[in-house]
């Protein structure tokens, strides 16, 4: 340890004497990354990534520009992120640690099918641990367990203290039963000196393991020590920033005041719907809705992506947005519009030509029904429903990537109270708007699903085939990139009533969730 402070103050001092050594700064700010202080490596390299000419190309101008990115990475900036890395790979193509980077930002913002496809591109051009390490990972989560051995076993010959290696094997040995074996290796990384994100993931997956084998006590424990991590890791970089259920409770109390029903709405007349939104809660059921959706011809979709930023800056950003919301003419709502449309398509959706219907799928955007009813009245609302016990389950035991929404889940009070201030939101607005909506009963959807499925694409005025039976073998399953990817590609798989087996645990927060259960109808 002496002699990487002695380094570490030498490098010190070479910055402090010359501000353009980005080689020195190249190695200081990789330190501070490879410790998880995103901060302190940005306040290194920022400097010399502003001091970068036009023409410069250098393999040092290349080296500092990665390690810039894989700084943002660590605070959850991907596109900021892969700006910087897109940078390097501009300079040098096949760059290995820029490759690298890249995949290691995608799977960081959820792009789990193109991380994959970059890290592979990783291992090709630099064979590394953390390029077969993250092969393996990502084929684990999807439940392609021979790969992901392969890939895992292949980092480990390598560097044997892989440990996203050793996470990959230990989900793969959940998936096959070997719980004790899971459970050891898990062990053995957490008795390692290893960063708070690998942390909380090993955390998470011990839990994963005890529930397996049905014990709920030690689950519930290796949870809490998981989203507590979580919880202090992650507010300390986001700081003052409004958390998730003030923005909940700003914008009720908002929308409170507005009078909604004299909105215009949608022409009772058009047959079929050519935009729809699928919202609800994260682990709701939104991703097998979708999915499935996905698998029908002439149909596009997106997932939980960012397409309404503009709007959202405009109206849902501050005390004032939405007063601008009710003051919008038809001017602003056509440019908002053409933004939104703009975004989609950049994400990789579409809608004309070969795409009949698009749907946006984000569980969250039920926050923003005004806007979407303000900007697309005509666009058809699916609300997808779970068991709010399960829902509520689910989100704490998951280990979500970093966002605004992620951090309301660090407890089950906390998950319960976010679930019931933002379905309080949705539910009021969806009573006083005069948008079509149709709800899909998750329960109902995997015990009947040619009816629900049906009914669904009437809502749609699609036609509906027995063919979205087989929804998970469709390259719209393929692609999916949210944590639910792994279930989904398996095919219908029943979930519900899955917190009965953690009753004890959820018993606290039963009285925040009795309203729900009740209002949607899951009272036993």
């Amino acid at each position: 340890m002496g002699e990487i402070a002695r380094a570490l103050a030498l490098a010190d001092s070479a910055i402090a004497g010359n501000a353009a050594d980005l080689f020195v700064r190249t190695l200081r700010a990789w330190h501070f990354v490879a410790a998880g202080d995103a901060d302190a490596a940005l306040a290194v390299s920022g400097p010399g990534v502003a001091a970068i000419g036009v023409d410069d190309s250098s393999a040092d101008v290349a080296d500092l520009l990665i390690v810039h990115g894989a700084a943002w990475r660590l605070l959850g900036q991907v596109t900021t992120a892969l700006s910087f890395i897109d940078r390097t790979l501009a300079l040098v193509p096949g760059h290995g640690d820029g490759l690298l980077e890249r995949a290691r930002a995608l799977q960081r913002g959820g792009l789990l099918a193109a991380a994959s496809t970059a890290f592979g591109a990783a291992a090709k051009a630099a064979p590394s641990a953390a390029a077969y390490a993250g092969m393996a990972a990502i084929a684990s989560i999807d439940g392609r367990l021979a790969e992901a051995s392969a890939a895992a076993l292949q980092a480990l010959e390598i560097d044997p203290a892989a440990a996203g290696a050793h996470l990959a094997l230990a989900r793969v040995a959940i998936a096959e039963r070997r719980v004790d074996a899971a459970s050891a290796r898990l062990r053995g990384v957490l008795a390692t000196v290893i960063d708070a994100e690998t942390r909380i993931e090993a955390l998470t997956l011990l839990g994963d393991a005890a529930v397996a084998v049905d014990a709920s006590d030690a689950a519930l424990a290796a949870y809490q020590d998981a989203k507590q991590l979580f919880g202090a890791h992650w507010r300390v970089r986001r700081g003052a920033a409004e958390s998730h259920r003030a923005v909940v409770a700003r914008l009720a109390a908002g929308y409170a005041g507005l009078n909604l029903a004299d909105w215009p709405g949608a022409d009772p007349a058009a047959a079929a719907a050519s935009h729809g939104f699928l919202i609800g809660f994260p682990r709701s059921g939104t991703t097998l809705v979708e999915t499935i959706l996905a698998s029908l011809p002439g149909v596009s979709t997106l997932e939980e992506r960012a397409t309404l930023a503009a709007a959202d800056r405009a109206f849902l950003a501050d005390a004032t947005g939405l007063e601008r919301l009710v003051a919008l003419d038809e001017a602003g709502a056509v440019f908002l519009r053409t933004d939104y449309w703009q975004q989609v398509t950049e994400m990789g959706g579409s809608c004309g030509g070969g795409a009949a219907l698009f749907i946006d799928m984000d569980p969250l955007k039920g926050l923003k029904l005004p806007v979407i009813a303000r900007l697309f009245p005509a666009a058809r609302i699916i609300v997808m429903r779970r068991d709010p016990r399960d829902v509520v389950w689910s989100c704490f035991r998951r280990n979500f990537a970093p966002s605004a929404a992620a951090l309301e889940f660090t407890s089950l009070a906390d998950t319960a109270r976010h679930y019931a201030a933002l379905m309080d939101l949705q539910d009021d607005c969806l009573a006083r708007l005069p948008i079509a909506r149709h709800i899909v009963r998750y329960e109902a959807l995997v015990s009947d699903f040619d009816r629900e499925t049906r009914a669904l694409c009437a809502f749609l005025g699609r036609d509906w085939s027995p063919a979205l039976r087989h929804f998970g073998q469709s390259e719209a399953a393929r692609q999916i990139s949210t944590i639910s990817a792994g279930q989904v590609r398996k095919g219908l798989y029943d979930g519900s009533g899955q917190w009965r087996r953690h009753a004890d645990a959820l018993a606290p927060v039963l009285p925040l969730l009795a309203p729900f259960i009740a209002r949607y109808g899951y009272a036993d």
